[in-house]
């Protein structure tokens, strides 16, 4: 998944090591008050404050699976089997969502489900509300 280690969080996208890795996305994917997103490539969106610094990350892929081999269409048992038990849920637009939050680094993961299986994760930083 090189574009998420590449990623630092709070990086820019209007930083030189951004800029010179990838093309500054030039229309934003959907309007939010706070928060610019921008499709990167297929499957991969990103969230940006209003200065550009990243913030959170979306994946639809199914061939960018997260760190622990978490794919797009795995179910929430799955899920549950490679991140643990400890985790909270809620229920977002129609998805079931399951999320783990690391407090160390201050970031959390969700895992948003429809009828069992994953539709999309997101990978956010604590400053994301």
């Amino acid at each position: 998944m090189r574009i998420l280690k590449a990623f630092i969080w709070g990086g820019n996208i209007k930083s030189k090591k951004f800029t010179k890795k990838y093309e500054i996305p030039t229309q934003k994917s959907r309007d939010v008050e706070k928060y610019d997103y921008y499709v990167l490539r297929d499957g991969v969106e990103i969230a940006t404050d209003q200065a550009g610094r990243i913030s959170r990350f979306i994946i639809t892929d199914q061939g960018l699976p997260t760190a622990k081999g978490i794919h797009i269409g795995d179910t929430r048992a799955d899920v549950i089997r490679k991140y643990g038990k400890h985790h909270y849920t809620r229920s977002e637009q129609g998805f079931n969502i399951i999320g783990y939050v690391d407090k160390r680094k201050n970031i959390s993961l969700e895992f948003w489900l429809t009828d069992g299986k994953l539709e999309f994760y997101r990978l956010d930083e604590e400053s994301m509300k």
